[in-house]
């Protein structure tokens, strides 16, 4: 059996650690939310499921994210984390891509899934393009939004913009539905 926990979660904002707190702590995890990397070392790993840590990296220039991710990924390692999982806003707002490579950089992967899609919040993905409410996202009020990185290319083009990695869209067929799932290389 696979041991998913202690889990580590890195979020660029609070928002987005509240978000996958209320969730983990909802399914009955004890989650502790940290506002620096620094601070990983206080929680208390034996009674900690899952410990999220906030880089407040949003609006940060794409490699200053990638250096408080890169932190918080070793922080969250040497704190006991068997697996890491980097928290990204569905409507792909901030240096996605940069951070992304951050992780596949510190963990030293070969792939790294990626899964933007939030249906319960009108967020979904369709070959590639991000959605809002059946909107296309580069035709509603975020691609304008000076914290984001939409553009009217496929959400995998939108990473791309923000890391020099190459990400591919890979497609897989589920009960009749399209999933998508982004990997980095």
């Amino acid at each position: 059996m696979i041991q998913f926990f202690p889990l580590g979660i890195v979020a660029d904002d609070l928002t987005g650690c509240g978000d996958v707190g209320y969730f983990c702590a909802r399914a009955g995890l004890s989650t502790i939310v940290q506002t620096s990397p620094s601070q990983v070392g206080r929680s208390e790993r034996s009674r900690t499921s899952v410990l999220i840590v906030n880089t407040e990296s949003r609006h940060d220039r794409p490699e200053v994210a990638s250096r408080k991710v890169r932190t918080s990924v070793r922080a969250l390692r040497q704190w006991g984390s068997r697996w890491i999982y980097k928290k990204i806003d569905s409507t792909l707002r901030g240096n996605i891509g940069a951070e992304l490579a951050a992780v596949v950089d510190e963990l030293k992967l070969t792939a790294l899934p990626l899964v933007a899609a939030f249906p319960r919040m009108g967020r979904t993905t369709q070959q590639g393009f991000q959605y809002l409410y059946r909107k296309r996202l580069d035709h509603t009020v975020f691609l304008g939004s000076w914290c984001t990185t939409v553009s009217p290319k496929r959400s995998c083009e939108t990473s791309r913009s923000t890391s020099q990695r190459i990400i591919r869209l890979l497609w897989r067929e589920r009960r009749g539905c399209w999933r998508n799932c982004f990997h980095c290389w």
